[in-house]
């Protein structure tokens, strides 16, 4: 994608999702044990990039954070709300109840253009949610 250097899904704008696809990673993000670490010092665990940009948790302190644009809260609560509505099969969750997600959106009352968007990061949060939720299995 000619002006994402990182390959990341572009939402309707344009722009990539990178701050969605980080808040949502955020809200699976664990602290990291000494196996994680795998001898690091947890002062070496966040690059100097992510210490920069904000994208950075504190391994000492009892609480992160994450600097999320105002666009992408409303999906992220979306998903709060939702975030048991999973499909389960024989193998575990495959992905979010979409009757479900549609009867929010619905009820919400948005916009025809809203709705997709809402629904296009609805889509992007699901991923990284199955990623984490999966990887922990």
């Amino acid at each position: 994608m000619l002006g994402n250097p990182d390959g990341l899904p572009e939402r309707a704008g344009g722009r990539p999702q990178g701050k969605l696809i980080g808040g949502a990673q955020a809200l699976y993000w664990t602290k990291p044990t000494a196996q994680d670490l795998n001898g690091f010092d947890p002062e070496d665990y966040a690059s100097p990039e992510q210490q920069r940009t904000s994208v950075y948790y504190d391994l000492d302190a009892k609480d992160w954070f994450f600097d999320l644009w105002e666009e992408n809260w409303p999906p992220l609560q979306l998903y709060i709300q939702l975030q048991t509505q999973w499909r389960v099969g024989m193998g575990g969750p495959y992905g979010l109840d979409y009757n479900v997600v549609f009867h929010e959106l619905d009820r919400k009352g948005l916009e025809p253009e809203a709705y997709e968007e809402m629904l296009a990061a609805m889509r992007v949060v699901e991923e990284v949610a199955l990623k984490a939720i999966t990887k922990s299995n």
